[in-house]
């Protein structure tokens, strides 16, 4: 319909029936081409850290003091009293 026109897109087993009722190949007479913005995916990689704790284990000395198996004498340890 040229009072209608306008530019369509159509499949390539369509394009036939198109091109057999006038349609013409390509933009219609007056109009632009419009932008099409295709997007693009990007993948990047992220790298990753792992890391295994270290253990380090030291000896801590310990004292134990035991009570004394003689007898108190009853004795002061110090001489002067």
């Amino acid at each position: 319909n040229p009072a209608n026109a306008r530019t369509i897109h159509v499949g390539y087993g369509s394009l036939s029936a198109h091109l057999g009722h006038g349609d013409t190949v390509g933009l219609c007479p007056g109009e632009t081409a419009t932008p099409t913005i295709s997007p693009t995916l990007t993948i990047t990689a992220t790298p990753t850290l792992s890391a295994t704790p270290t253990i380090t284990a030291s000896a801590t000395p310990t004292l134990t003091i035991a009570p004394s198996s003689t007898p108190d004498s009853g004795t002061s340890p110090d001489p002067t009293t």
